[in-house]
């Protein structure tokens, strides 16, 4: 991070898309050197790696299929959930109560963004295309925007379909754990844009 942030916005670019593109070649790498390593082992059971990859690809279809009704069901609640103007209320509940506190607008305005992501990645890319458009991509709105889509995840649909796909009733504290790692990704995301920018 020291080093970064000593960089101007071109270096900082090219830094990022050096080491972006440097670790997609280095996992590329090791998944072909893993497979020359073990070809030994799969030739020692009589069959190879491709023929392996394509009966996990059979196992991954009917896997699909018997995710897809909780998929499904998920989407349409998490529909009901935006188009009843509940999801309006909550946000600007937030939004009201962050601004009593004191926390910067640029941060509450990119709020939107994070609260959305833990039902919907495609909702919460919704929010931060529209905080781009409207603040700009180099704003720290829009810059907390594009961290809170990349860093947290889509918690309650990940919960819902393959919980819900293996038929588990209690998920103990599956739940309040992606939701508090979700909170420290949003916290985390504050601190670094606005020390980083």
């Amino acid at each position: 991070m020291t080093y970064i942030t000593q960089l101007t916005g071109v270096q900082k670019f090219h830094f990022t898309d050096n080491l972006s593109n440097g670790m997609l070649l280095a996992i590329i790498a090791m998944i072909v050197g893993y497979a020359f390593l073990f070809e030994k082992y799969f030739t020692e059971k009589g069959t190879n790696m491709f023929d392996s990859f394509i009966h996990g690809a059979k196992d991954g279809f009917t896997t699909g299929l018997r995710v897809l009704p909780y998929m499904i069901a998920m989407l349409a609640a998490l529909s009901i959930f935006r188009n009843s103007g509940l999801m309006t209320i909550v946000m600007d509940g937030i939004s009201w109560t962050m601004g009593l506190v004191g926390v910067d607008k640029q941060v509450i305005d990119a709020i939107p963004v994070a609260l959305m992501r833990p039902f919907s990645a495609g909702g919460s890319r919704g929010f931060m295309l529209d905080a781009m458009k409207t603040y700009g991509p180099d704003s720290l709105t829009g810059q907390l925007s594009c961290l809170f889509q990349g860093a947290a995840e889509t918690t309650f649909y990940v919960v819902a379909l393959y919980f819900g796909s293996v038929n588990v009733k209690n998920s103990r504290y599956t739940l309040g754990v992606m939701l508090l790692v979700d909170l420290i990704c949003v916290i985390t995301a504050v601190i670094v844009c606005t020390a980083y920018f």
